[in-house]
């Protein structure tokens, strides 16, 4: 079976980028970066170079149709500010061949600990993260969605369900392919076996306003309508904490 291709999506990236893709080589696999209108010098890596930043999810399906006529079997979507080591895909891409999996993603490890996939709290339309000071078990475990920091995702659920939703432009897009694919009859995995490393960067303002509609359309699209008015009320306060802060800060 030929070896997965990694789909990176890069916007002023450089000094992530360059040793990610220098370690991906040296395991012998094949990545396709999308560049978003980078300004840092980044641009150099892209194999499809974006005029202008069309988002991430759009920038994703990008990559992931062009691997698809390649060919490939299995797709690895990676943030630019993953570290990998040597042997981390061999865990996850085993992991597909249980009956029903369609996505798995590893451990993450960052500053606050290490990251086993996460839930939905479909009261409040919010996505919790199962955070933990060490790895807590041995074997694949189901999980409602991973992060798609790093997620190897087979191409029969792209095939199955489409691509990633583009009315997503950063955030929630992730969460969305997998309750999508568990509609499809797929499972998402988190595989202890495999551990990266994930620097979490700060949210910025304008990060901060991005999560918020993504939040904003993951409730309109998915969240039961009997909690519905308190996902909205939720949101509603939090747009109203993120403008007083924005106040407070200017």
């Amino acid at each position: 079976m030929k070896k997965p291709i990694a789909i990176i999506v890069s916007f002023n990236n450089f000094k992530t980028l360059k040793p990610l893709l220098t370690s991906l080589k040296t395991q012998g696999l094949k990545a396709i970066v999308i560049d978003n209108a980078s300004t840092d010098g980044s641009v150099e890596f892209g194999t499809i170079r974006n005029k202008t930043n069309l988002g991430f999810s759009r920038a994703v399906n990008q990559g992931v149709k062009l691997a698809l006529t390649q060919g490939c079997k299995q797709i690895l979507l990676l943030n630019p500010d993953i570290k990998v080591k040597k042997g981390f895909l061999k865990p996850l891409s085993a992991s597909l061949n249980q009956a029903g999996a369609g996505i798995a993603g590893p451990i993450l490890k960052h500053a606050g600990g290490y990251d086993h996939g996460g839930w939905v709290n479909w009261f409040l339309g919010r996505t919790n993260h199962f955070n933990y000071s060490r790895i807590s078990f041995k074997w694949p475990k189901q999980r409602q969605f991973v992060s798609g920091a790093c997620m190897l995702i087979a191409a029969e659920v792209f095939k199955s369900i489409g691509y990633l939703d583009e009315q997503f432009w950063l955030y929630f897009e992730d969460v969305d392919l997998c309750l999508r694919a568990k509609k499809a009859g797929f499972k998402t995995l988190v595989v202890p076996q495999s551990l990266v490393n994930h620097q979490i960067g700060a949210k910025t303002k304008s990060r901060l306003w991005q999560h918020w509609q993504g939040n904003w359309r993951f409730i309109v699209k998915h969240q039961p309508l009997i909690y519905k008015p308190f996902g909205l009320v939720y949101l509603l306060a939090l747009a109203v904490k993120i403008v007083l802060t924005r106040i407070n800060d200017d």
